[in-house]
C-alpha cells in the first residue's frame, strides 16, 4: 500500500484508541473530551470519541 486512499474499509475494525492512549501513559490531564497526555520531552493531544473507530488522528509535540 502506498497511499491511504488504497485503504479498503471493509478490512479495518473499530479500535478504541482513547482508552489505549491513556492506559499508555501516566501523566495526563483531562478537560471534557479533551485530553493531553505528558511525556518527559513530549505532548500528545487528543479528543475521545463516543464509539471506536478504524482510525484517529492526534497532535504530537516534542
Amino acid at each position: 500500500m502506498e497511499s491511504v486512499s488504497e485503504l479498503d474499509e471493509n478490512q479495518v475494525e473499530p479500535t478504541d484508541f482513547d482508552t489505549i492512549l491513556e492506559q499508555s501513559f501516566d501523566r495526563k490531564n483531562k478537560d471534557n473530551n479533551h485530553r493531553e497526555i505528558i511525556g518527559t520531552d513530549f505532548t500528545i493531544d487528543f479528543f475521545v470519541l463516543i464509539e471506536p473507530v478504524s482510525n484517529t488522528m492526534l497532535n504530537l509535540f516534542g
